[in-house]
């Protein structure tokens, strides 16, 4: 497709391909393949009439290539597919759940009587909006579905799950504001308690040190971000520093954005900005 296009270029100039030219472009592509090419991906997906298998026999051929693995796992790690209802299902009573599965019910039941298949009526509809909104009106016919093969799904969770669980996510929503608080208090100080601590229980440690070392550098950088003053080290150091070194140490806007842009074109941020550059 992409010779054909090049072709195409060439005679149209500067015009725009339309859309006709590139529905003839990809017309010509497909006659072009091989018909084993297409039998061969119909085979794969079992849509190839000639050698369609049941729906039953494909499945375990999927099975014994280990296609079905990672969803097998899904219901070998838990007890209830209650984790797995949908939010609207999750927020009603269980009052509320039991009426609306016997309004389904109903429905199938009607069906069953009549011999006909499962229809919705707009009275079905309206009074499951009684519980739910209408656009999630459909997920409660899987939830019905759900419910006779898993019968927990109805009654949930006790009070004193329910209870013991809140106050656990309350207590780890408790711990991570006072570790985020703690880790503001350390990133505006100049000596932060918890790296000096680790600083001194472990002064043979070279990654515990520079952890401590780069905070300290990086504090200083940023209180002097808007100063004309020059970042040097101590002159008890005696240490000397190069013009080049002065500007790695307090770089200026010019330098940040360059330092961006260089990342960007090039790196893990080139696979998310590709197409945007």
């Amino acid at each position: 497709m992409r010779h054909s296009i090049q072709l195409v270029r060439c005679p149209l100039g500067n015009r725009k391909i339309d859309q006709w030219n590139l529905i003839a472009i990809a017309v010509e592509a497909q006659l072009k393949i091989n018909p084993k090419d297409w039998i061969q991906s119909h085979q794969r997906v079992n849509t190839q009439p000639s050698t369609r298998l049941p729906f039953d026999e494909f499945i375990k051929q999927l099975d014994q290539r280990g296609v079905l693995i990672s969803g097998e796992k899904f219901f070998l790690k838990r007890t209830s597919l209650m984790d797995a209802m949908p939010a609207c299902w999750i927020n009603l009573s269980v009052e509320r759940r039991h009426s609306v599965l016997s309004i389904i019910k109903g429905i199938y039941e009607r069906a069953t009587a009549n011999e006909e298949p499962v229809k919705w009526t707009k009275e079905d509809v309206l009074r499951l909006t009684a519980y739910v909104k209408m656009d999630e009106v459909y997920k409660l016919r899987a939830c019905y579905l759900v419910a006779k093969k898993d019968p927990s799904v109805i009654v949930g969770t006790t009070e004193e799950e329910d209870k013991e669980a809140a106050e656990k996510a309350q207590s780890e929503s408790e711990a991570q504001l006072s570790n985020s608080a703690k880790n503001i208090q350390d990133f505006f100080s100049y000596h932060p308690r918890r790296l000096l601590d680790k600083h001194k229980a472990n002064r043979n440690n070279k990654e515990v040190q520079c952890k401590l070392f780069d905070h300290l550098t990086n504090y200083t950088a940023q209180s002097m971000w808007d100063s004309n003053k020059e970042l040097e080290p101590s002159s008890h150091l005696d240490a000397f520093m190069s013009d080049e070194q002065k500007t790695l140490l307090k770089p200026t806007y010019k330098n940040c954005l360059m330092g961006y842009i260089l990342y960007d074109v090039k790196g893990k941020g080139a696979t998310q900005k590709l197409a945007k550059r």
